[in-house]
C-alpha cells in the first residue's frame, strides 16, 4: 500500500506569534532564566516572528526591545508569578490570536493551541537525593503531562534527548535538542584591561591570580569532592591561586557551608557568594583556570562561558558537559578527587597545557550562539502550522 501523501502546511497569513511564560526571568535568574532571556533575545531579531509577548508577573510586549524590557519591567513576587502564569498565558494567547505557546521551564500551563517545552535535564527524577522534596514531588506529577500535551519538546543537550526518551518513550520525532547558546559579552579579555581590574577588584581579585567556580551550592554541584582534591594540592600552589567559588547558598548544603568555613578561615577558599550578571563575564576572563565537577547537567552553561572567555576547562567526564566540551576541556571523573586534583596540579603547573586548552575551547566556544539556536527553534515552530 503506497504511503499516503503528506497534506503541505497551508502558507500563514501572519508571522509566528509566541506567548513564553517566563517567570524563570524573575531577579535572581538561574541557568534556566539566563537560557530564556538569550533565547528570546535573538528570536526577536528574527523576521519570521511577528511578536512575542512574555508573561513574567506582567506583560511585556513588543517585539524588538523584548530583551532589554526584561529588566526594566516591575515584576511581582515569584508566588503571585507562579500562580497567575496560566491565566495569564491563555490570556495573552487569545489577545494575540494564533499564538503557539513556549515553556521554557520544563512545566506547561494548561493551553488549547500548539505549545512547546524545553526540559532541561531530569536530575530532580534520576538524582532525587539532590533536590529538595517538593521539587522531586512536582516532577514526579507533571512532567509527564507535560510531555504527553506538547506539541513539541526541547532539550539542550543530545544526552538528555537520550534520556526523555528512554525513559518516558518519547517518540524521537517529538523531540529536539538545541543548544544553548553563550553571550557576546564573554570574551577574552588582556590581564590588564582597565575594565576588567576594576571589577575584579570591588571582588578583591587579581587577574590571572584564582581558580574560578560558578554555581549554587547544592550537592550536584559536587563541591565537596573538589575541596577535597583541592586541600590535596600543594600549599604553594593554592596560595598562589586562591579556590573562588561563586554562587549563592541552595539547599541540602549545611555540611558543605560549615567546611567552607573552615576553609576559608585558613585562607584556601574564597567565597564570593551571588555575583551580578553584569560582573560574570570579567570574573570568567580574569581566572586563570575554571573547574566544574557537577555530577549531573542537563548542558552546563559554565563552561561554556569560560571557554568562550579564553579560560582553560576542567570538568566532568560521561556527563552533557563532555558533550558540550568536545575534546576542548580536560575531562575527569567527578568521584574522585585524586584524579580531580592531578588534573588541577597538571594544568596549574603547564602554561603550555593552559595555552592549549584556551586555544581548543574559544574555537568550542564560537559553534554556541543563541541566534543558531533561534533559527532551529523557528524551524520547528514553522512546522507546527500555528
Amino acid at each position: 500500500m503506497p504511503p499516503a501523501a503528506l497534506t503541505p502546511t497551508p502558507p500563514r497569513a501572519h508571522g509566528l506569534r509566541i506567548v513564553v511564560n517566563g517567570r524563570c526571568l524573575i531577579p535572581p535568574r538561574t541557568g534556566v532564566g539566563r537560557y530564556c532571556a538569550g533565547l528570546l533575545g535573538a528570536l526577536a531579531t528574527r523576521p519570521e516572528v511577528e511578536h512575542i509577548t512574555a508573561f513574567c508577573g506582567s506583560a511585556l510586549d513588543g517585539k524588538r526591545r523584548l530583551a532589554d524590557r526584561f529588566f526594566r519591567t516591575p515584576l511581582v513576587p515569584r508566588l503571585t508569578a507562579r500562580l497567575l502564569a496560566g491565566p495569564a498565558v491563555r490570556h495573552l494567547a487569545r489577545r494575540l490570536g494564533g499564538a503557539i505557546y513556549f515553556e521554557p521551564n520544563y512545566m506547561l500551563v494548561k493551553y488549547s493551541g500548539p505549545a512547546i517545552a524545553t526540559i532541561h535535564d531530569l536530575s530532580a527524577l534520576r538524582f532525587p537525593e539532590f533536590h529538595p522534596a517538593r521539587r522531586v514531588r512536582l516532577h514526579e506529577r507533571h512532567l509527564r503531562s507535560t510531555l504527553a500535551r506538547a506539541d513539541h519538546l526541547l532539550t539542550v543537550s543530545e544526552l538528555v534527548r537520550r534520556e526523555v526518551m528512554d525513559l518516558f518513550g518519547v517518540a524521537p520525532g517529538r523531540i529536539t535538542a538545541v543548544p544553548c547558546g553563550v553571550e557576546r559579552s564573554f570574551r577574552p579579555r588582556p590581564l590588564g584591561d582597565a575594565t576588567l581590574c576594576r571589577t575584579l577588584a570591588r571582588h578583591g581579585l587579581v587577574a590571572g591570580g584564582y581558580v574560578l567556580s560558578v554555581g549554587t551550592l547544592e550537592p550536584r554541584k559536587n563541591l565537596d569532592t573538589l575541596l577535597t582534591a583541592w586541600q590535596g594540592l600543594p600549599a604553594a600552589l593554592r596560595r598562589e591561586h586562591p579556590l573562588v567559588l561563586a554562587g549563592t547558598s541552595g539547599w541540602k548544603s549545611a555540611r558543605l557551608e560549615s567546611r567552607l568555613v573552615t576553609l576559608e578561615n585558613a585562607g584556601c577558599v574564597r567565597r564570593l557568594g551571588f555575583v551580578p550578571e553584569t560582573d560574570l563575564p570579567a570574573l570568567y576572563a580574569g581566572a586563570r583556570l575554571f573547574v566544574y565537577p557537577s555530577l549531573y547537567e542537563g548542558f552546563g552553561l559554565p563552561p561554556l562561558e569560560a571557554m568562550a572567555a579564553g579560560v582553560p576547562v576542567v570538568t566532568s567526564r560521561g556527563t552533557a558537559m563532555e558533550e558540550v566540551a568536545a575534546g576542548a576541556a580536560l575531562l575527569v571523573e567527578p568521584r574522585d578527587p585524586d584524579e580531580l586534583g592531578r588534573a588541577l596540579a597538571n594544568a596549574l603547573g603547564s602554561p603550555e597545557l593552559l595555552r592549549d586548552l584556551a586555544t581548543r575551547g574559544l574555537a568550542r566556544a564560537a559553534e554556541f550562539n543563541w541566534e543558531r539556536a533561534a533559527d532551529a527553534i523557528v524551524a520547528l515552530l514553522e512546522g507546527l502550522g500555528a
